[in-house]
């Protein structure tokens, strides 16, 4: 690893060192961030760095840090902001193998900060407002989060070092451990609070750690896409668990949802649903869910290098539309209902996006290190990935099928006769289904990140 994390550091100055080549700056700071308090009191809100300072260091508990890249300069420079502090635990030690790739200095006032950044007319910090160093860029504008250096950064960022991929393998085992015991938690009846206790008992991460709040949607809830008010009573009658959850390693992120049914053999066989007063155990949702299965191993297995991520998007959506009308779902032909978009109502969130130092990494939409877009068509407009694909992209793969009452009450009164409205009361109770992998683009057969964790959990 800790060549690995030289050879990414070296990456990166290649990266900033481009910026220097093709355009007028000589110098970028970025600013790691500072804590943010509550309003009128001295508690702060978790503390998240600057993400584009965590592609430089896995340092999640240095707020008010610097990273300072110099044209003229071979080394990165780490400045840290030093003060005596008997109120709060003091930061970990950072790791040998991660100091030795910068030049560290210190600073305890602002005379000092303003000192070691040497803002001049040819500097640019990348920074939220209101930092220190911002305060200190009254104008040019430009110097602050200029667009150009942004563009090229965030565009080289979708392709992951070898450093990089490592982290997020990690991350996916980490949280792999998670769905685990969140599975195990769903089948002996728990809660969305308990299911979601489990998670971060196994993953021993806190909730500030995790890279997002954790999704624990039981039986309807599983139509409300990012449904994180945890219900602490479990319903009367378990159907269904969708638990999109992830993990953090050296600050990258994985990103992984899976979806449940209940296990008739764990319950009483004579238990009933009270809304549906059916058997808990349902053939049309465990066709839904194998489907879903199916056709998300499928278009995991097409990440390739040239593939277009729209056109995987839109094979989506034909797979959809083709799964449902064989269920019966869709009553009419399945080029009739892609005319129609009749699977948009069923799905309206995209195929996924890149994933790293972000859940959603930034440059999804870039066609070009300068910054022009590619975005997503208007009947699409939630895809956040429309780049082609290339090697080294790491990019998440989640299709889905859900019955949410609000999208499809439209369709009940303009295509009363294309859809069993019978069937999808019948499957609404179970609110939906997700299936997502972290998928890694090589130049041969894409690795699929999340199906290796949880190859190694089993093995």
């Amino acid at each position: 690893m800790n060549n690995l994390y030289a050879q990414h550091i070296d990456a990166k100055m290649a990266v900033y060192q481009s910026v220097f080549a093709t355009t007028p700056w000589r110098r970028i700071a970025v600013h790691a961030g500072s804590e943010h308090m509550q309003f009128l009191d001295d508690l702060a809100y978790p503390y998240k760095p600057n993400p584009y300072f965590s592609e430089w260091l896995p340092l999640a508990d240095r707020p008010d840090a610097y990273l300072l890249v110099d044209s003229q300069r071979a080394r990165p420079q780490l400045l840290l902001k030093q003060q005596e502090d008997f109120w709060h635990s003091p930061p970990a030690p950072i790791p040998a193998d991660i100091a030795a790739a910068f030049d560290i200095d210190h600073y305890r006032t602002q005379a000092q900060l303003r000192r070691y950044l040497a803002l001049d007319r040819a500097s640019v910090l990348i920074a939220e407002g209101g930092s220190a160093a911002a305060s200190e860029l009254s104008h040019p504008a430009e110097q602050h989060n200029n667009a150009a250096v942004l563009h090229l950064i965030d565009f080289q960022r979708a392709c992951k070092s070898a450093y990089e991929i490592d982290c997020i393998g990690a991350a996916n085992r980490i949280a792999v451990q998670g769905h685990r015991a969140a599975q195990a938690a769903f089948r002996a009846g728990g809660s969305e609070y308990a299911i979601h206790q489990a998670y971060l008992t196994a993953t021993q991460q806190t909730e500030s750690e995790l890279p997002y709040g954790n999704i624990c949607a039981l039986n309807e809830h599983a139509a409300i896409l990012h449904h994180m008010r945890l219900h602490k009573r479990a319903p009367a009658a378990q159907r269904s668990l969708l638990i999109d959850a992830g993990a953090s390693c050296a600050g990258y992120a994985a990103d992984v949802t899976r979806t449940y049914q209940a296990d008739p053999q764990t319950k009483d066989p004579q238990a009933r649903d009270p809304q549906a007063q059916k058997p808990l155990q349902d053939g049309d949702f465990a066709a839904l869910l194998a489907g879903i299965e199916a056709n998300q191993q499928q278009l995991a297995g097409a990440c390739r290098p040239g593939a277009d991520y729209l056109d995987l998007h839109l094979s989506m959506h034909a797979m959809l539309t083709q799964l449902l009308c064989d269920m019966g779902v869709i009553k009419v032909s399945a080029q009739q209902a892609a005319e129609q978009g009749l699977s948009r109502a069923f799905c309206p969130h995209g195929l996924g996006h890149l994933i790293g130092i972000q859940v959603h990494d930034r440059g999804g939409h870039q066609c070009d290190p300068q910054g022009q877009l590619r975005p997503p068509p208007e009947q699409h407009a939630s895809l956040r990935c429309t780049r082609t694909l290339a090697e080294n992209m790491v990019v998440t793969i989640e299709p889905g099928a859900y019955f949410i009452p609000g999208l499809l009450q439209p369709l009940r009164q303009t295509q009363p006769g294309s859809i069993d409205w019978a069937l999808v009361d019948k499957l609404m109770p179970f609110g939906g289904v997700r299936i997502e992998d972290n998928v890694l683009v090589t130049a041969g057969q894409p690795r699929n990140l999340t199906r290796e964790a949880f190859a190694a959990l089993s093995a």
